[in-house]
């Protein structure tokens, strides 16, 4: 079957085809299996930013202090 003709001919168009053969290669060539795994890396991606966007902000405040104490001691 023509991927244009498959009814998730989605994925191959939005992912491109190459990035999502790695995914059924993966996994044995089972799409349904693939689309499962690239939703979880995805997730997972989400769930790595989420908390680096805490650790940027927690990081970017302790600069602050640091550089606001350092500004009060020099005056």
């Amino acid at each position: 079957m023509a991927a244009s003709n498959h009814p998730e001919a989605w994925i191959e168009s939005s992912l491109s085809a190459p990035r999502f053969q790695k995914y059924l290669d993966a996994v044995g060539g089972d799409r349904a299996v693939a689309l499962d795994l690239y939703d979880w890396n995805a997730e997972a991606a989400a769930a790595v930013v989420h908390d680096l966007a805490h650790l940027e902000v927690a990081l970017r405040n302790a600069y602050d202090r640091a550089l606001s104490r350092a500004d009060r001691l020099m005056h």
